[in-house]
């Protein structure tokens, strides 16, 4: 279109009348005043237009008494006519460049000369002016005849017919004026109205589309091509729902359709949608749409607002990620092998199978990071995740319980046995160096085993019974494992019983020290002593240390009442000393006391 065009082309906020035309669609002749619109940034951003019926100035003619051979004609500065009627008929399009209507508004913009018509041969008396605001010229015309007729009957009805005809010229321009005016603020305020909704759409923070009724798009702003990683020129045209995931594709599919055959009908509520991305990624939306009615009140297009939710949906499915598995190894977590050994015995109840639970424990693991490096016991025990995997079947469940700590569910086994094979196999594939930035290292591990069914009905009595098979395992070396026995539980109760008991053995002063000389056999000369650590326990009584040492060991009770035993030895030797009893001094060994403070000894005296 010309009024576009020259919009685009030149930077003027001047409105412009365009040459009169014949509608593709209406069939009827139109020429269209319009104004350009910017964008924020000051470029082009379109036109607004609005399309004027020549017919529209006829009012003007009709409401004039011009005579019969009247004429009224509205001529552009392009010397084209946009609208113009002489009696009753109405004209529009006519090249007036070699008029003399032309010829004297190249002199003057407004005036009046005497014109004779090329068609009818009439002497008209012709007044124009043009318009300010406009780029316009309004000739108004008369027939001479008519205008001189009544000066030969009386000559003061000339000159009143001419002032009053002047009068009307003035007056026409001014009606002319004013309805031009009205379409230009009309015009202002919806292209103002366009500029507000064009900052909008272009600078949302969220992706709009516009979409015909079959979710074709018409048009899309930048944030929604940013989030796909489309230019506009590839999404236009398309179908919204060649845009969405598989998995939401036939979800979407049902309800264009439902929009189809009923465009009126309710549209879906505010949901969660994954779009495709270039790349071939999910970008996840939070999806709402609006239908938007046409002038004739039914349903023209549709507008959907898409808030890209991307981040918060890896963040949620991370979050529930964590809840099930282990952030360093991947491998299912306590709460997750819970889950999975439940529906493993459900299944193991109907086709009477047999379930493995194997609890593996690795020693001084937890301490490779102080040893070596940081993150050394970390890779240490991503590679032992690897191990376990390759060791266990495609039925089978590794997990890992925390530290150095891993169980080993296995399915279907044939018989009991099988589990003690798997269980070697474990401990072979352990027992294999470990290369950690080029040095070698070695670990072992103990393995307990508790069988379904006859070692618990339920994940929680397994998981116990197999944990403590792995306690009865460390007590026979490294690298064994044990099946649970019902007596281990007895052994694991007293066990726990102990260690509580231990905790509050040192602050009770439970323990006691019994002093055996140690005598020269050649001399019958004591030549030093040993001081043996005993345990008053409340109920049982006194206690050898083989039945309490191990535990203070495990828990790490062994430093400070190796701590009390150096700093007891010492304070018994200042009371021998006071009494004159001869105590001979040499080196003082504390078996399984290594790491002691020498505080004791020197405060000791």
């Amino acid at each position: 279109r010309e009024w576009f065009k020259v919009h685009q082309r030149e930077r003027s906020d001047a409105p412009f009348l365009g040459k009169p035309l014949l509608g593709r669609v209406t069939g009827k002749w139109a020429f269209q005043l319009s104004r350009r619109i910017d964008k924020p940034d000051g470029s082009f951003g379109g036109v607004v237009y609005a399309s004027i019926d020549p017919a529209y100035f006829s009012k003007f003619y009709r409401q004039a008494d011009l005579g019969e051979e009247g004429v009224v004609t509205l001529v552009g500065l392009d010397a084209i006519t946009r609208a113009g009627r002489g009696g009753q008929e109405l004209t529009f399009g006519e090249d007036m460049r070699e008029s003399t209507l032309f010829a004297e508004h190249a002199k003057n913009s407004a005036g009046s000369f005497v014109s004779v018509g090329k068609l009818d041969g009439k002497r008209r008396l012709i007044s124009y002016r043009s318009l300010a605001q406009y780029p316009l010229i309004v000739a108004v015309g008369t027939s001479q005849a008519e205008a001189l007729a009544s000066f030969y009957q009386r000559e003061h009805n000339y000159y009143l017919r001419t002032a009053l005809f002047s009068l009307f010229v003035v007056v026409f321009a001014a009606g002319l004026m004013a309805a031009l005016s009205r379409q230009k603020r009309a015009m202002v305020s919806v292209a103002r109205s366009e500029a507000r909704f064009r900052a909008t759409f272009d600078q949302a923070a969220v992706g709009i589309v516009r979409s015909a009724l079959d979710l074709r798009l018409l048009e899309v702003n930048p944030k929604f091509c940013e989030m796909l990683g489309y230019a506009q020129e590839e999404l236009l045209g398309h179908n919204l729902l060649d845009l969405l995931s598989p998995e939401d594709r036939a979800r979407n599919s049902d309800f264009n359709n439902r929009l189809l055959a009923n465009p009126s009908g309710p549209l879906p509520p505010e949901m969660e949608t994954g779009y495709l991305h270039k790349d071939g990624s999910v970008v996840w939306a939070i999806v709402a749409s609006t239908l938007v009615n046409g002038k004739n009140g039914d349903p023209d297009y549709l507008v959907t607002i898409i808030q890209d939710v991307t981040e918060r949906k890896r963040a949620e499915e991370r979050v529930a990620y964590l809840a099930c598995f282990d952030a360093l190894t991947g491998l299912p977590n306590r709460h997750r092998l819970h889950d999975r050994l439940t529906q493993m015995l459900a299944q193991a109840q109907r086709t009477a199978g047999w379930i493995g639970c194997m609890i593996v424990k690795l020693d001084h693991v937890k301490d490779m990071n102080s040893i070596y490096w940081h993150g050394a016991g970390d890779r240490l025990l991503v590679e032992i995740a690897e191990r376990l995997q390759r060791s266990a079947r495609g039925s089978d469940t590794v997990a890992r319980l925390g530290g150095g700590e891993f169980a080993l569910v296995l399915s279907n086994l044939a018989k009991a046995d099988d589990a003690g094979l798997v269980a070697q196999e474990v401990i072979d594939a352990l027992a294999q160096r470990f290369n950690l930035g080029g040095r070698e290292i070695y670990i072992s591990a103990n393995i307990g085993i508790a069988i379904y069914p006859g070692d618990g009905d339920d994940a929680e009595g397994l998981l116990k019974n197999a944990d403590a098979a792995m306690r009865r395992a460390k007590e026979y070396g490294r690298n064994t494992f044990r099946f649970f026995l019902p007596r281990m539980n007895e052994r694991a109760l007293k066990r726990l019983q102990l260690d509580a008991s231990l905790r509050g053995a040192l602050e009770g002063k439970e323990f006691l020290l019994d002093y055996q000389p140690k005598v020269d056999l050649s001399t019958g000369i004591i030549s030093g002593l040993e001081a043996l650590l005993r345990w008053q326990h409340p109920e049982q009584g006194r206690m050898a240390p083989a039945d309490f040492v191990p535990i203070l060991e495990e828990t790490g009770l062994i430093a400070p009442v190796g701590e009390w035993v150096l700093q007891t030895v010492c304070e018994q030797i200042k009371v021998w000393q006071a009494r004159g009893i001869a105590v001979p001094l040499g080196p003082i060994s504390t078996a399984r006391c290594e790491r002691l403070s020498p505080r004791a000894a020197l405060t000791a005296g």
